[in-house]
């Protein structure tokens, strides 16, 4: 019979944050298990982003950074009452929709100018993304990242052409 050795027990969690996963993410439950030691964080799509915000941060930080993160990103209005329901909440969620489809989400994506879209040198997208960039920089330390030694991270990406990850 072969015999191993024993390790200390290390508690160890793993945390998958999805595709539009922001309401998880900011609830202050959802945060206990990253003062723990030996944690990983994942994510795919905006939970990339999420992931990368949690493990990017010091422990005291991370919730305070991710709702910095949504309330940044996440555009206000004033011409809508804040709990609207029924019928009015749905033309609230397609307003909005819009809205963020011809104009964008501040820190976030705007629709590129129509003078990029007959550039010959660059391809086509519709969004610029540039300031989600601007504010992943200011809300995530990546040397803290590339350098972990308490916290493991992974992201994937899925390749928009073909459908699988990239």
């Amino acid at each position: 019979m072969r015999r191993y050795a024993r390790h200390p027990m290390t508690r160890r969690s793993a945390w998958f944050c999805k595709a539009a996963a922001r309401l998880a993410a900011i609830r202050p439950g959802f945060t206990r298990p990253w003062r723990r030691l030996n944690i990983w964080v994942a994510g795919i799509s905006i939970g990339a982003i999420n992931a990368a915000i949690i493990a990017g941060n010091a422990p005291e930080n991370r919730l305070k950074r991710l709702r910095n993160f949504w309330e940044g990103i996440t555009a206000h209005t004033s011409i809508w009452p804040a709990a609207l329901v029924g019928s009015p909440a749905l033309w609230q969620q397609k307003v909005s929709a819009l809205t963020a489809l011809f104009f964008g989400q501040p820190g976030f994506f705007t629709p590129h100018t129509l003078q990029y879209w007959f550039s010959s040198d660059k391809f086509v997208s519709y969004y610029d993304t540039s300031a989600l960039r601007k504010t992943l920089e200011r809300l995530v330390d990546f040397d803290r990242i590339n350098n972990a030694k308490d916290m493991r991270l992974s992201v994937g990406a899925v390749n928009v052409r073909t459908g699988q990850f990239a």
